[in-house]
């Protein structure tokens, strides 16, 4: 099974009046186990770890936009 995630950002910095957009996707995939439970853990564990991917790749670009 597979799981997509995007997240389209905008941001504006008043100080330096830089304003800006960016999108990240991610994507990652899970096996579907004959347990149900089974499957919603996968599920989970790959859920948490593309949104701590996209939260880094945010920072990363709001950093490089913003410190340029």
């Amino acid at each position: 099974m597979a799981i997509i995630t995007t997240a389209e950002v905008k941001f504006k910095s008043y100080d330096d009046d830089i304003n800006g957009s960016f999108i990240v996707t991610k994507a990652g995939d899970y096996n579907v186990s004959s347990k149900y439970s089974d499957t919603l853990n996968r599920e989970k564990k790959i859920i948490d770890s593309l949104v701590e991917k996209i939260s880094d790749e945010i920072m990363d670009n709001l950093s490089n936009y913003l410190n340029d």
